[in-house]
């Protein structure tokens, strides 16, 4: 028998399912371990710092969700709305209950992420019914370099990508 052929059958059992979905959590958590605890870096910086700002001023001035403020006020209120800061306000939230750090936007951004890699498994399982493509599907997304640098960046690109993946998921699992 080809190894590959014994690496999909085991693929197939339902065991394995939740072996890997637990796994690529834990190993992904590891790899970036080193980095939960640093402050904004990257090319993005200035749209993480600018996500930041956002979740500093829900967290220090105001709660309203319909009152995301910047920095940058001059003679304004600072009233910033190009997005509905939904993320925003829910690690706004985050940072009330566990304090206000950047580690936890990035734990936050982290558990976003593993959302993504979950729904990326039950998406292509509802548009495959198979198990392993399902699982090799998830694996490839979550170390895939972009998403892979992503995961712990505050970004509310990453939850649209979450909701978007989830949202297709549920839509094709309802289809005959």
């Amino acid at each position: 028998m080809h190894p590959g052929a014994t690496f999909l059958s085991w693929l197939e059992r339902p065991t394995s399912r939740w072996l890997l979905l637990i796994l690529i959590p834990v190993l992904s958590f590891a790899m970036h371990s080193r980095i939960f605890s640093l402050e904004l870096i990257g090319i993005h910086v200035w749209r993480q710092a600018q996500t930041e700002t956002t979740i500093s001023n829900f967290v220090e001035e105001d709660m309203n969700i319909l009152n995301p403020r910047r920095n940058s006020r001059g003679s304004e209120d600072g009233i910033f709305r190009m997005e509905f800061p939904i993320m925003q306000w829910f690690f706004a939230v985050g940072h009330l209950t566990f304090g206000h750090s950047v580690s936890v936007s990035r734990y936050l951004s982290f558990f976003i992420g593993i959302c993504s890699i979950w729904g990326m498994f039950f998406l292509v399982f509802a548009l495959t019914r198979n198990q392993s493509k399902s699982l090799i599907a998830a694996w490839t997304f979550s170390f895939s370099p972009l998403f892979y640098y992503y995961t712990l960046n505050p970004l509310p690109d990453n939850f649209a990508l979450c909701t978007a993946i989830a949202g297709m998921a549920f839509c094709f699992a309802w289809q005959p």
